[in-house]
């Protein structure tokens, strides 16, 4: 049987464990698999069953410049990541060993999610909705403050899909909700030194005298 998926409506409950979400036409199944679905689940309400603490897993997309949106979540001791996961395209993904080494330095664990391509759709998807899924026990917070539009966008629709939290770092350094709704902002530590901001960016510092640059 199979059930029109609509706004302001609660998933009905199946006697299975997982329901499954179609992203493409807004359809949900019960059952154990099916092709090009994604698991979620079941009676999931992110609103009325909001955390009182955050994952300390998050994910994130590495950027080619805006280094700052990405490092400053991760090291802010409120949200207390111990470990994220970095998208990046191919075109930037030896970007990744910079901030790996600064990430590590704070006892940071960092993997790297390489993605096919930025601008098909359809894979980026399918690319992204493997990935959240594979953390679906962990419920990372999902940062979509940088990338290019198609893929913050995706990355946003796959991380609400599975109900994960997701947050943008607003140029105040105040971190906002996109989901939950009504989360308060968060006002972010002003943690990063020059030192690492520059490491991150694959530069070096020869000299460090001064304590804003350790």
């Amino acid at each position: 049987m199979r059930h029109a998926l609509k706004d302001n409506v609660k998933l009905p409950i199946y006697k299975s464990k997982y329901l499954f979400l179609n992203s493409y036409n807004n359809q949900i199944w019960p059952g154990e698999k099916c092709p090009g679905l994604v698991k979620i689940e079941e009676n999931m309400s992110s609103e009325n069953n909001a955390e009182s603490q955050w994952s300390s897993v998050h994910v994130c997309v590495l950027s080619s410049s805006a280094i700052a949106p990405v490092l400053s979540p991760l090291l802010d001791r409120q949200l207390g990541c111990k470990s994220v996961v970095v998208i990046a395209t191919r075109d930037n993904a030896e970007r990744f060993e910079f901030l790996k080494e600064v990430l590590n330095n704070h006892h940071i664990d960092a993997q790297l999610k390489v993605i096919s391509s930025v601008f098909d759709i359809e894979t980026l998807r399918q690319e992204l909705s493997e990935l959240l899924v594979s953390l679906v026990d962990e419920r990372p917070l999902v940062n979509v403050t940088v990338g290019s539009k198609p893929l913050s966008i995706v990355l946003h629709e796959q991380a609400v899909v599975l109900d994960f939290p997701v947050y943008y770092l607003n140029t105040n350094d105040q971190l906002s909700w996109f989901w939950p709704k009504h989360q308060p902002m968060i006002e972010l530590e002003d943690r990063i030194k020059c030192a690492q901001f520059l490491r991150a960016h694959g530069l070096s510092v020869e000299s460090a005298d001064s304590p804003q640059m350790r």
